[in-house]
C-alpha cells in the first residue's frame, strides 16, 4: 500500500489545478525510466500509464521545449511496450499478490489496464468471487469497467444479492446526485428488476443510514430508474422516521432561531439582526399604521420583508452559491431533489414568520390580506394599466384554514391562466378561459416583455465565470497577497497585480482571460478589466443564475446583446425565471423535484381531514399567500416595465 503522501505521478483531469505539480514529477520519473531496461513493478507500469495520459492530452509545462516534449513522448512510446508485456504475463495465481501491492490511488488505473489488455479473461470466476468476499477488492472499482462487468455478470449478481449494502451502489447509480461528478458504473445484465427490489428491501431492514432511507422514501418510479413497489417505499419512509426520531433523542443538533416582532414603540421601519444561525427582524407598527394604503402595504413585501431584490427577483429561492462546497456535499441527495441548504431553510422559516405576523397585524388594523390581493387585480391593474379584464375570488373571512387552503390554489392558478391569455390575446376572454383546459405549468407562463431574462450557457461562459468568481478556482491569491481574497475578482478589486505575480498553474487561466478579451495588460503590465459591464453581467449571472435585461441601463443591455452574439447568453421571455419556477414547483407539486412539498396536491387530490391540526393548515395557507404575493410582484413588474418601454418608444417617435 502507498504512504499517506502520493509521490508518484497521477493523472487527475485535463483541467485540475494539480496538473502543474504532477508534471514536475514527470521530469524526474522520465529521467529514471530512460535508464531502466524494463518495468519491474506493477506501480511503475501504472505510473508510466499516467504519464502517457498527460502527454496524450498535450499537457506540458510552459518551460518544456518542443525537443524535450518529443523526447518524452518517444520514451513513453518505447516503454509502453514493457507495460504491455508486464500485463500479458499476469496469470490468475499472480493476480491477488499484484493487487495487494498497488498504491491506493492506482487501483482504478489497474482495472483500466486489466480491461484494456484483456487480463480479466485469465481471471477465474472463483478467484474474483474470493477477492470480493474477502473485501480485498471493492466492487465499485470493477463496476466502472463495462467489459469486466459483462464477463463476470453472474458472479457480481450473486455478490450483490448476498450483501445488502449493495443497495447503496444501486442508489448511487440510479438516484444520487454527485456534487463532484463521478465516472459511470455498469450493472450486470443478469441483475433483474426483482433482484434490485430485493436488495433494497433487505437493506431497509438492515440499515440505520438516514440519508439513503430518505432517498428511497422519496423515490418516484421512472423507466430509467428502479421501479420500487409502494410497499417498499412506505417501509423506507417509516424506517426513516424512526431513525430520525432516534437521532434527535440522542443529539441536540444545531439550534436555528428566527423571530419577527411588530413593535408599537419602534421608530425605524425595520431593524434586522443576523448572527450565526439567529435571524431576527423588528418592524415599526407605527410606520405601518401611518402608511395604510394598499400600494404601500404591498410594497412592504419588497422593501421591508425583502421577498425580492430591486430587480424583482425572488430572494427566497435556493441559491447554490450561498452553499459552501462541503455543505452541498454533506447530504446524500437525489438527482431530482430541489437542492437547498441551511441558508434556504433559515430565510424561508423567517419569511413564514414575516407572513403570518404581517397577516395578523393587518387583520387587527382592519385589513385582510386577501382583500389586498383582490384589489391588485380588480382595482390597481385597471386603473394604472387599463387591464380591466382580470377576475379573482379569494377565500372568505369566515372560512377555516382548511377551506382557505382548498380555495386559494384554484384562485392562484386561475390568475396565472388569465395572465397567459392576456399576454397572448391582449385581453382576458373569460368564456374562452373556461373552454381551455390546458394544465398549468409555471415554466410556460409567458411574459409581456421580449428578452426578459438572460441566462449564461456554454463552456466560455462557465470558464470565465469560474475563473473570476468561484472560490474553488484557486485564483484569489498570489504570493504577495496571500489567501485573504476568495476570488480573482475580489483580488483585482483590492490589489494591483501583474500576470507574473501569479503562480505558474494560475497563469494559463490569466492568459486565457486576456486572449478572450476579459482582461488587459495596462501600464506597467498591470491587469485591468477590459469591459466593466461584461464582468458585471458575468457576476450577476454567476451569483443569481439569471439577469433581468430590462432592469439594466442601455450600456448593460448592449453588453448583454454582445454576449448573446458570442453565444454565451440566451434569452427567455417568461413571467417567472427558472429559479422562481423551481421554487414554486418545490412547494406546490412533485413535477420537477422528488423532495417537493406537494402542498397543492395535498388539498386538491387527497383532501386532508378537517380534524387535522389547524396550525398545519394555517402554516400552509401562509405559504400559499406568500407565493401569491410574490407572483403579484412579478406581474406588477411586467406591467411597469412594459409601460416604461412604451413611454420611451413614444419619446423616440416625437
Amino acid at each position: 500500500m502507498r504512504s499517506p503522501v502520493m509521490n508518484r505521478v497521477k493523472f487527475f483531469s485535463t483541467t485540475d489545478w494539480a496538473c502543474g505539480m504532477e508534471l514536475r514529477k514527470v521530469e524526474q520519473v522520465m529521467a529514471r525510466f530512460g535508464s531502466e531496461p524494463e518495468m519491474t513493478t506493477i506501480n511503475d507500469c501504472i505510473e508510466l500509464f499516467n504519464i502517457k495520459l498527460y502527454l496524450d492530452h498535450e499537457l506540458y509545462l510552459s518551460e518544456w521545449s518542443q525537443k524535450l516534449i518529443v523526447e518524452l513522448k518517444a520514451i513513453v512510446k518505447h516503454k509502453y511496450t514493457c507495460v504491455a508485456r508486464f500485463f500479458a504475463s499476469i496469470t490468475d495465481d499472480k493476480f491477488e499478490g499484484l493487487y495487494s501491492s498497488l498504491d491506493f490511488d492506482y487501483r482504478d488505473d489497474f482495472w483500466s489496464l486489466v480491461e484494456s489488455f484483456k487480463v480479466y479473461l485469465k481471471l477465474e470466476r472463483d478467484t474474483l468471487r474470493r477477492l470480493l468476499d474477502s473485501s480485498i477488492v471493492n466492487l465499485r472499482e470493477i463496476l466502472r469497467h463495462k467489459k469486466i462487468v459483462d464477463h463476470f455478470g453472474t458472479v457480481i449478481r450473486e455478490f450483490m444479492l448476498a450483501h445488502v449494502d449493495s443497495a447503496e451502489i444501486l442508489l448511487d447509480h440510479y438516484e444520487v446526485r454527485h456534487v463532484f461528478g463521478t465516472r459511470p458504473m455498469y450493472l450486470p445484465k443478469e441483475l433483474a428488476a426483482a433482484d434490485k427490489t430485493q436488495i433494497i428491501s433487505c437493506y431497509i431492514n438492515d440499515t440505520q443510514n438516514l440519508n439513503y432511507l430518505q432517498l428511497v422514501a422519496r423515490m418516484q418510479s421512472k423507466k430509467e430508474k428502479i421501479e420500487l413497489p409502494p410497499k417498499v417505499i412506505l417501509k423506507a419512509k417509516k424506517k426513516a422516521e424512526k431513525v430520525n426520531a432516534s437521532f434527535f433523542e440522542e443529539n441536540s443538533g444545531v439550534r436555528m432561531q428566527a423571530s419577527v416582532i411588530f413593535s408599537e414603540s419602534q421608530e425605524e421601519p425595520v431593524i434586522l439582526t443576523n448572527e450565526g444561525f439567529n435571524l431576527e427582524s423588528s418592524y415599526s407598527l407605527k410606520w405601518i399604521e401611518e402608511n395604510m394604503d394598499f400600494p404601500t402595504l404591498m410594497n412592504n413585501f419588497i422593501y421591508l420583508f425583502s421577498f425580492t431584490d430591486l430587480c424583482m427577483r425572488w430572494t427566497l429561492i435556493s441559491n447554490r452559491k450561498s452553499m459552501g462546497i462541503l455543505e452541498e456535499a454533506a447530504f446524500t441527495r437525489s438527482k431530482t431533489d430541489y437542492v437547498k441548504g441551511i441558508s434556504f431553510d433559515m430565510i424561508n422559516r423567517h419569511a413564514g414568520l414575516q407572513m403570518v405576523s404581517y397577516y395578523h397585524a393587518l387583520f387587527r388594523l382592519g385589513i385582510r390580506m386577501e382583500e389586498m390581493i383582490k384589489w391588485f387585480f380588480d382595482g390597481y391593474l385597471p386603473e394604472e394599466f387599463s387591464a380591466q379584464c382580470f377576475r379573482l375570488e379569494m377565500p372568505s373571512s369566515g372560512s377555516t384554514y382548511l377551506e382557505k387552503c382548498t380555495n386559494v390554489m384554484p384562485a392562484f392558478e386561475s390568475v396565472l391562466k388569465q395572465f397567459c391569455l392576456y399576454v397572448q390575446e391582449g385581453t382576458v376572454d373569460l368564456e374562452l378561459l373556461e373552454i381551455r383546459s390546458d394544465h398549468l405549468f409555471f415554466e410556460n407562463v409567458p411574459s409581456l416583455l421580449k428578452n426578459k431574462y438572460a441566462y449564461g450557457y456554454g463552456m466560455e461562459f462557465e470558464n470565465a465565470s469560474f475563473i473570476f468568481f468561484s472560490s474553488q478556482s484557486t485564483m484569489g491569491y498570489t504570493e504577495n497577497s496571500g489567501e485573504k481574497y476568495g476570488t480573482l475578482f475580489d483580488l483585482m478589486r483590492n490589489e494591483r497585480v501583474k500576470i507574473g505575480d501569479f503562480f505558474a498553474f494560475q497563469q494559463s487561466r490569466i492568459k486565457w482571460l486576456i486572449e478572450k478579451g476579459y482582461l488587459l495588460e495596462g501600464e506597467e503590465g498591470l491587469l485591468e478589466v477590459a469591459d466593466a459591464w461584461v464582468v458585471h453581467i458575468l457576476s450577476d449571472l454567476h451569483h443569481n443564475e439569471v439577469a433581468c435585461y430590462h432592469h439594466y441601463p442601455q450600456e448593460g443591455q448592449k453588453a448583454i446583446n454582445d454576449l448573446v452574439t458570442k453565444e454565451m447568453i440566451t434569452y427567455e421571455s417568461t413571467l417567472l425565471s427558472r429559479p422562481e419556477q423551481a421554487y414554486l414547483n418545490y412547494f406546490l407539486n412533485r413535477s420537477q423535484f422528488s423532495n417537493g412539498l406537494d402542498l397543492r396536491n395535498q388539498y386538491s387530490h387527497t383532501q386532508p381531514s378537517a380534524g387535522e391540526d389547524q396550525a398545519v393548515h394555517e402554516r400552509n395557507y401562509m405559504i400559499f399567500l406568500r407565493l401569491f404575493v410574490m407572483t403579484i410582484i412579478k406581474i406588477n413588474d411586467e406591467f411597469c416595465l412594459r409601460s416604461k418601454l412604451e413611454e420611451a418608444q413614444k419619446n423616440e417617435e416625437r
